[in-house]
């Protein structure tokens, strides 16, 4: 298994395990834009804001999408 698809399966780990989790989304959404998935990091922000409405950083990584 390489690196990346490790770590992707420990945020979704996480956010089986905690799915009220605004970092996890938010964690998972990074690791997607660097994998070059803007669709899908921009869904992860979207629901890191969901659960937590003023979260910088989310809203700062949504804006540079």
């Amino acid at each position: 298994m390489k690196r990346y698809e490790t770590v992707l399966a420990s945020f979704n780990q996480t956010i089986a395990l905690k799915p009220d989790s605004a970092e996890a989304y938010y964690n998972r959404g990074l690791h997607m834009l660097i994998q070059g998935d803007m669709t899908e990091a921009e869904g992860m922000f979207l629901k890191a804001l969901a659960l937590k409405p003023f979260f910088p950083a989310a809203l700062s990584s949504l804006a540079n999408i």
